[in-house]
């Protein structure tokens, strides 16, 4: 881990460069790496989990035969930086999530903190891992990631009702917990405005009622404000625009 928090530091670039690396301004496309550790293979064919909650998510989608099984304790032994882990059945979204303290490094590093052009799931540095609001950023790259995103936009309702929900595991939700969409947003980010209302780390109805209303499309989801969120953003159609999903627990 020392190794690993020492790399971090030398490579890492500074919070002045967060908002210009995220919102806009292209990066370097290093030699990728095709290091597989175990602890976070994306292969979760292996069974189903004890956890109650688990067997709520299979009830609530009758779609799902095997589960991830998570071991958030072994996967903070490889990256101390894990937070937590996300899964959307029938798309590429299957990855543990990070968090540091900018949202600069795992824009081009990957959760073994080796450069990589595709990056790192990453939970922003603004938000409490455990908190009421999480946004989760992740790049939209040939290979994958976050690309499945852009499909609530390309194929709108259709996609929406085979894929209505995000599963999420953390320190306080160790059996995991499902997150329902009720909003899908595209986001110009030349419009500052527009992106300090949308990307909040902590919960506002008024914040809310801007989610729901620049919604491409209209879901029965409705949101109280006891409600926990997850957002996830993308990049989508250019530099300038970010795909947004929006869903409550």
């Amino acid at each position: 881990q020392s190794d690993f928090m020492e790399k971090q530091k030398r490579q890492v670039q500074s919070d002045v460069e967060t908002a210009e690396c995220f919102f806009g301004l292209s990066i370097d496309k290093p030699p990728e790496t095709s290091k597989v550790i175990a602890p976070f293979s994306s292969d979760t064919s292996v069974g189903l989990s004890s956890e109650s909650d688990i067997h709520s998510l299979q009830e609530r989608d009758s779609a799902i035969t095997a589960t991830p099984r998570i071991d958030l304790d072994a996967l903070q032994k490889v990256n101390s930086d894990t937070v937590g882990w996300i899964w959307m059945p029938d798309t590429e979204i299957n990855y543990p999530v990070v968090q540091t303290s900018n949202n600069s490094f795992y824009l081009n590093h990957g959760f073994d903190g080796e450069r990589s052009a595709e990056g790192a799931i990453f939970l922003d540095s603004r938000c409490d891992p455990d908190g009421a609001v999480r946004i989760i950023y992740g790049h939209n790259t040939s290979s994958g990631k976050f690309d499945s995103l852009n499909r609530y936009l390309e194929e709108g309702e259709r996609y929406l009702q085979d894929h209505p929900c995000v599963y999420y595991f953390s320190a306080d939700h160790p059996g995991g917990v499902i997150y329902d969409i009720f909003s899908v947003i595209i986001v110009d980010t030349r419009e500052l405005e527009e992106v300090n209302q949308i990307y909040q780390c902590y919960f506002d109805h008024r914040n809310i009622e801007t989610l729901m209303k620049k919604s491409t499309f209209t879901t029965d989801v409705q949101v109280a404000e006891t409600d926990e969120l997850i957002i996830l953003s993308t990049c989508c159609y250019s530099d300038n625009h970010r795909c947004v999903v929006c869903a409550r627990h």
